[in-house]
């Protein structure tokens, strides 16, 4: 796929009009109808965000896309947007760089690809329930590295609805070894 083909042209402006018009009611919704809606509408634009990235492939990349687990979140935790859950980072550092110079995907295969973890920020604001939903390639020590890097994010806790609550997302890592 050409990166300046109508289609992906379409995709990105179909994808960006409906981003505009979900966030455009997202918080009067949440305000209005509650929480139960705005987790509807969470859910709703993770959908979106991993639409648009199946349509916007890099055109040099011919490898097959990897194999996607769904996110298991816990019980009762509030499902948010990635951009909305790292707002509230106090601390999230990249991954070490060291260690993924060290792994086969940089060293032998300069493999690119993607690693998407999700994650959970506690009552206290520690990361939890930390787990790989798509692998990285052909390296699954660059996924260890990806939740270890994770496991030490450090976040504000956050409030819904007045109280403290588990809140999850995802991350998705592009790492490119060239």
């Amino acid at each position: 796929m050409n990166a300046e083909s109508p289609s992906t042209k379409e995709a990105v402006a179909d994808f960006e009009s409906y981003m505009a018009a979900c966030t455009a009611t997202i918080e009067g919704q949440r305000r209005s109808r509650g929480e139960d809606e705005y987790q509807r509408r969470a859910a709703c634009v993770l959908a979106a965000a991993e639409t648009a990235e199946l349509h916007s492939c890099e055109p040099e990349s011919d490898r097959p896309p990897t194999a996607r687990r769904p996110a298991r979140f816990p019980e009762g935790a509030f499902v948010r947007i990635a951009s909305e859950v790292l707002d509230h980072a106090v601390y999230s550092p990249n991954p070490d760089q060291k260690r993924l110079q060290q792994t086969k995907a940089a060293r032998f295969d300069k493999a690119d690809g993607d690693s998407v973890v999700a994650f959970c920020v506690d009552t206290q604001g520690s990361t939890s329930d930390i787990h790989t939903v798509e692998n990285f390639p052909g390296d699954p020590l660059v996924d260890q590295i990806m939740r270890d890097t994770i496991a030490g994010w450090r976040f504000k806790p956050f409030i819904v609805d007045g109280a403290v609550a588990k809140v999850c997302t995802e991350r998705r890592f592009v790492l490119r070894f060239k």
